[in-house]
């Protein structure tokens, strides 16, 4: 399908880390759409790489608050009602509302892609307020909606249950035939056992912290990366530095993505530490990081997170973390590799499991959605 017709992307990140944005890109332009993304700059945004599309950065008042997202959704607004493009692909709940106002009023067409459940993630759940704006703007504008994408099954029937409408599913896996290869990071250390926790959301009540407290109960030959960037991070810090664990841990920061998976194949065991219990986005999140774990070859450790477990269970590439105390955390660490046998199954798992969760196979859902929002201009 080759075709020349012009689409706006809208996200509120600063897209040099949101590789599902990329991602989706990637896949509209070898469609043959022009496309202009427009996205924010951050005070620490890492610079872009070179894109073969037009990337229009928007520097707000604030780069969280209340503020910021008044500021984000009138910038987005005037932009998108003088854009050219015929049809808008907007990301996640806080890009919605002036994407639909304007396909409503320029009568274009509007394609949704939800990450999450926004009004039910953890950083909400304790604000009503906030919550119930954000609800009130979904509960507004997806049933109007005729193409809606997000990240998995559950919120996939959750949305269609609610608003009857439909949804297709579009996971956020990596791609499985890179041009370069990942070569692992020396960190100068032998015979350790590498854990690694990682990605954008390493953030307060995500679980970063009982993992990091879970060191003091490992030996010595344990060795944990912190790899990314959060609200948390600070604190996890200067836990190490209090504990003097620098031996034991090592934050690398915010990287190029290419920069991070080479920490990821550098590790032995990949861990996702979601406090299920906080919300309902944080049992139906099926994050980055899981994917990029088993592209990786690496066993995963998780907390029973629905749609993680269903992955986990289904390849058997994994174990769970039952109770998410740092002692009890530990423990299980231990006993992954104690059993060296268990292990290397679910190495080779990994590997074959990476074949099927790949980026080829899944962007054929936004080839037909992209085909069908065609047939309406």
């Amino acid at each position: 399908m080759k075709i020349r017709k012009k689409i706006a992307v809208v996200v509120s990140s600063d897209l040099v880390t949101d590789q599902r944005v990329l991602k989706e890109c990637n896949t509209l332009h070898q469609l043959g759409f022009e496309i202009e993304v427009y996205c924010r700059i951050l005070k620490h945004s890492l610079p872009l790489p070179d894109l073969p599309y037009k990337i229009i950065q928007m520097r707000l008042c604030r780069e969280a608050g209340v503020p910021m997202y008044l500021h984000l959704n009138l910038v987005l607004f005037i932009k998108l009602i003088t854009s050219k493009a015929s049809i808008i692909w907007s990301n996640d709940l806080d890009t919605l509302l002036p994407a639909f106002l304007v396909s409503r009023l320029k009568k274009k067409t509007i394609i949704y892609d939800s990450h999450e459940l926004y009004a039910q993630t953890p950083s909400l759940i304790y604000r009503p307020f906030k919550r119930k704006i954000w609800q009130s703007i979904e509960d507004f504008c997806l049933p109007k909606l005729k193409h809606v994408l997000t990240v998995n099954n559950t919120i996939k029937r959750e949305y269609e249950d609610k608003y009857k409408i439909k949804v297709n599913v579009v996971r956020n896996v990596p791609y499985l035939n890179i041009t370069k290869p990942i070569t692992p990071v020396n960190l100068h250390i032998k015979n350790r056992k590498i854990l690694i926790l990682q990605g954008a959301g390493i953030h307060h009540n995500r679980g970063g912290l009982e993992i990091v407290q879970a060191i003091q109960f490992l030996d010595d030959d344990y060795y944990l990366i912190v790899a990314g960037s959060g609200d948390a991070l600070d604190q996890l810090k200067q836990i190490v530095i209090e504990n003097r664990w620098e031996s034991k841990v090592l934050f690398t920061g915010l990287m190029p993505y290419q920069q991070l998976l080479a920490y990821t194949k550098t590790a032995h065991l990949g861990i996702i530490p979601e406090k299920i219990e906080i919300s309902s986005a944080s049992y139906y999140t099926l994050p980055n990081k899981l994917f990029d774990y088993i592209h990786a070859g690496l066993p995963v450790l998780s907390t029973r997170a629905l749609e993680i477990e269903k992955i986990i269970k289904q390849y058997d590439i994994g174990a769970f973390i039952n109770e998410l105390v740092p002692q009890k955390i530990a423990e299980t660490i231990h006993s992954i590799f104690s059993n060296e046998q268990q292990l290397n199954v679910w190495r080779a798992n990994a590997k074959l499991a990476s074949e099927d969760l790949c980026w080829e196979r899944e962007q054929e859902i936004i080839i037909n959605v992209a085909a069908q929002a065609l047939s309406e201009k």
